[in-house]
């Protein structure tokens, strides 16, 4: 797979780094990408990859961060050192040596988690299928379950302030919460 570059705002565009792996060889799709700046990078994959850059994605160091059939499907960094995967099955990993290293978290669910999402290096939240709202307030050592007014798979969070925030997900849905996820 190729890394698309662009070096003027997104009014062209370069195909010069291979990444690796492919749909159609077997190896690693990837899934998700992450940028801090415009050195640091990271993509994360199927069956437990993520991979990283630390030259603006010139070239590309493959992990595989855990034996599992899983996908890491979105990935958020607050720093060049610390950042979480999350996926299929309600895995969550951490990283804090900008992911040379990665240690599994406990999200209390088997949901699939498809968005992360962090305000600063401990207020966060995780969402995903059937609803899926998880909050921590502690970089992840601990997850809370949030009642969601929906069913549907929810895609996408972020937040403005520790209490203003909102998700988006299937079916039109956009959640809106000023209380810090008590209400939506």
């Amino acid at each position: 797979m190729n890394a698309f570059i662009s070096a003027t705002h997104t009014q062209t565009w370069q195909t010069p780094y291979e990444m690796g792996g492919s749909y159609h060889s077997g190896q690693t799709p990837w899934i998700d990408i992450f940028f801090i700046n415009e050195n640091y990078g990271w993509a994360s994959g199927s069956n437990g990859m993520i991979s990283r850059t630390n030259n603006g994605g010139k070239y590309w160091i493959h992990e595989k961060v855990i034996e599992t059939e899983y996908n890491f499907v979105s990935l958020y960094f607050i720093s060049e050192q610390t950042g979480w995967a999350v996926g299929n099955k309600g895995i969550i990993f951490k990283t804090i040596d900008g992911g040379i290293n990665w240690i599994e978290l406990n999200s209390t669910t088997e949901k699939n988690i498809s968005k992360v999402f962090f305000y600063d290096e401990s207020h966060g939240w995780a969402v995903g299928s059937q609803g899926l709202i998880l909050s921590t307030k502690d970089g992840g050592t601990t997850w809370e379950k949030y009642v969601s007014p929906s069913t549907q798979t929810l895609n996408g969070a972020s937040s403005v302030s520790l209490t203003k925030g909102v998700i988006v997900g299937y079916g039109r849905h956009l959640l809106i919460t000023e209380d810090g996820g008590h209400s939506w």
